[in-house]
């Protein structure tokens, strides 16, 4: 997994500098993959596990390859997405239509 964890820290809002907005975590990773269009040299899929509000449910992992195509998974939380991503990663190398059978929509 190549990445790194992006510290989550409170921003102050408005006029009264109270700590009311959160940066949003994305963590980066590559992972090998396989099929009609496969991803970077070496045949690595990109793909990220990112919060995509601040709700704590807005959790997502997307998967990517070199022609744009993408797969998504919606996680109730951060918990579900890391272990997503463990399952991502135990189950390579894959064709990116192979991810629907891992709960992914392919995009």
């Amino acid at each position: 997994m190549a990445g790194r964890h992006i510290l989550h820290r409170a921003r102050h809002v408005g006029a009264e500098k109270v700590p009311a907005a959160h940066d949003l975590t994305h963590t980066l990773f590559l992972v090998p993959g396989t099929g009609p269009h496969p991803g970077l040299p070496g045949n690595y899929l990109y793909g990220s596990v990112l919060q995509a509000s601040a709700d704590p449910g807005s959790w997502a992992v997307q998967i990517h390859d070199n022609d744009d195509g993408a797969a998504v998974f919606a996680a109730g939380g951060m918990p579900s997405a890391l272990a997503k991503l463990q399952e991502v990663l135990e189950s390579a190398p894959f064709n990116m239509n192979e991810l629907e059978g891992l709960g992914f929509r392919i995009v």
